[in-house]
């Protein structure tokens, strides 16, 4: 058998372990059997023999991993995500082994390329808790860095063919370094957080040392130790998809084709066969795709599936591929048969069945009514402050009503070309409010009672409300009371951010947010996100706890403004006589509710050195 040396490429899946082992990242053990070689054992017992024995005495009792390392597979250009196969816990079996082999080399034909070298790799199986895929550099829509990282429960399988609904994490990259106290989770798995802990310096030292830019495949086993079983370069710069109320955009673009429907559920001789006969620009519409699609996908003008995910193989190529990838459609094989007129274009939010557009649905939320902040940026343009913001996918430009209307519409048609959508303009409340928002997190009680109000949102803790709301209306009682208070501006401030966090805060932005997250993805199709507003009966439990939450939240928010009246805490025209103060203290210089005004009262009047609270 020829040395490693010899052999003119390994493909780029043994060449990513190799580089791997090198530097020292934790590796299953695995060893490579040259193309040339392959061929030859195939055909010669004695040679299968040989190899055999070698993977007994390497291997132990382990089951294998066998896998394709193709010349043409993970390159830098063009991956072959899932094109070619891998055979999954294989026993140490003379026969068994000899099968999984056969089965990857043989996978080398689904390639029109005649010189494809099919080299095959022999890895340990890790039995892991989770397992998944990073993309360790992607863009997020203000043109950020973060580390992508999605998984599953038990082998990562089912995440790259496309069969599950994967949790992804999100890690912010600054000075090109993972910040790891910087990061959100979406889906059910977030309590493996301190799993994906442990596996962060070692994403890092492959950036590091290997690719800035990897895609990397992962797993974690029982004790919490991190694998890596395979590593090569994005071969396109990922944007994180964006996901709206009916799928995941795992690949952007316009489309227009026939529909072929495949039912993944066939068997094996079935759907081979129906691939087979998967015609090219026909729009490919699935349950999900695994590695036998692979073949239609390379063929299709679209993908449309129920299932899958952004790092999914079928993901993977359509980006290599520029075409459309929707995946996560609830009822699609109800809403498509084999034959209809598709069209699709990701950057309206269009996908037409027979000229029909089927995602035509309003919102039911006004997002500039929504407030939470967390997704406004802050846009300068010559002397004018504008904010954008893109919430669950809706791009909205907030101005004040002083700026000039040919410099919002200049930003809105900038944002139209760079977004690809429709952008909504509006000079709601909420454009102030964001600045207050800003002002108020100066006082370190409303920080205190903001944290807790997050993590009563987060959890729909309904039972712990009323508590909530009174301990706050309590704490501004008290600071009405404190003599210690000098500052009587300063004492009106605290109780105003107070009552913000009441009012607004709280019920009209976090418990919002959190349970829209939360129920997205659970909702039956005929049913409203408003619909958790009202006493309707609902049998899912999880949707019945965020609705008894909202419920609860609704009515302290009913109260809360009767309360601080009552209590001379506030009055019915709070806010005309509080920019009144304000604007006095300037000579009237400022117009009514300047941001400006507000920002440099804080600096000079908000000042002290005592207790907000008790």
């Amino acid at each position: 058998m020829k040395s490693l040396s010899d052999i003119d490429s390994l493909g780029g899946k043994a060449e990513g372990l190799l580089s791997l082992k090198k530097i020292g990242i934790p590796v299953p053990e695995f060893m490579i059997i040259p193309a040339n070689d392959v061929l030859l054992l195939l055909n010669d017992a004695n040679e299968m023999e040989n190899i055999y024995q070698k993977i007994k005495n390497t291997f132990d009792k382990n089951e294998l991993a066998i896998r394709s390392s193709a010349n043409k597979e993970d390159g830098e250009v063009k991956s072959y995500a899932g094109f070619f196969s891998t055979v999954l816990n294989v026993k140490i079996n003379r026969q068994e082994i000899y099968s999984a082999i056969k089965k990857v080399y043989d996978s080398a034909q689904r390639s029109a390329q005649a010189d494809v070298n099919m080299n095959v790799i022999i890895q340990a199986m890790i039995k892991p808790v989770i397992a998944g895929v990073c993309f360790s550099e992607v863009i997020d829509e203000y043109n950020q860095k973060l580390c992508l990282i999605s998984f599953v429960r038990g082998l990562a399988n089912k995440l790259v063919d496309g069969k599950a609904k994967a949790t992804n994490a999100l890690y912010k990259i600054k000075s090109n370094k993972i910040n790891y106290m910087n990061f959100s989770i979406n889906g059910r798995l977030y309590q493996y957080t301190e799993q994906l802990h442990n596996l962060l310096p070692v994403i890092q030292k492959i950036r590091d040392k290997i690719y800035p830019n990897a895609d990397i495949e992962w797993c974690v086993d029982k004790n919490g130790h991190p694998w890596i079983v395979q590593v090569r370069p994005i071969t396109k710069k990922i944007y994180l998809s964006k996901e709206t109320q009916e799928c995941v955009v795992a690949s952007d673009g316009l489309a227009h084709g026939k529909a072929y429907c495949i039912d993944s559920s066939l068997p094996t001789d079935k759907l081979k066969s129906a691939i087979f006969d998967f015609k090219k620009n026909d729009i490919l519409v699935s349950e999900y795709t695994d590695t036998l699609f692979m073949p239609a996908i390379n063929k299709a003008n679209a993908i449309l599936t129920v299932e899958g995910d952004i790092l999914s193989h079928s993901a993977i190529t359509s980006r290599e591929l520029n075409i459309p990838c929707l995946v996560g459609i609830k009822n699609l094989l109800s809403k498509i048969k084999t034959g209809d007129d598709i069209y699709i274009n990701t950057y309206k939010n269009i996908l037409e069945v027979n000229g029909n557009n089927l995602w035509n649905k309003t919102s039911d939320i006004d997002w500039t009514s929504f407030y939470d902040f967390s997704n406004l940026i802050e846009l300068k343009r010559k002397k004018n402050l504008l904010l954008f913001e893109n919430t669950f996918g809706n791009y909205i430009l907030y101005y004040e009503s002083n700026i000039p209307t040919k410099t919002i519409e200049t930003v809105a048609e900038r944002l139209t070309e760079k977004y690809k959508n429709k952008i909504q303009l509006s000079n709601s409340n909420k454009y102030h409010w964001y600045f207050e928002w800003q002002n108020f997190n100066q006082f370190s009680i409303f920080r205190k009672y903001s944290e807790r109000a997050s993590e009563l949102a987060q959890n729909f803790q309904y039972d712990k409300i009323h508590d909530f709301y009174e301990e706050v209306f309590n704490e501004c009682l008290y600071i009405k009371n404190n003599k210690s208070l000098k500052n009587e501006l300063r004492r009106q401030e605290i109780i105003l951010s107070l009552y913000f966090l009441l009012d607004m805060l709280l019920p009209m932005g976090l418990s919002i947010r959190y349970a829209y997250l939360k129920s997205l993805p659970i909702l039956p199709q005929n049913m409203s996100f408003s619909s958790l507003f009202t006493p309707k009966v609902i049998k899912n439990k999880t949707l019945s706890k965020i609705q008894r939450y909202l419920l609860s939240i609704a009515a302290e928010k009913n109260k809360i403004f009767a309360m601080f009246i009552d209590n001379n805490l506030l009055s019915y025209d709070y806010m005309q006589i509080r920019d009144q103060q304000i604007r006095s203290l300037f000579d009237n210089k400022y117009p009514k509710y300047s941001v400006q005004m507000y920002q440099l009262f804080y600096k000079r009047y908000m000042k002290e050195k005592n207790a907000d609270c008790k």
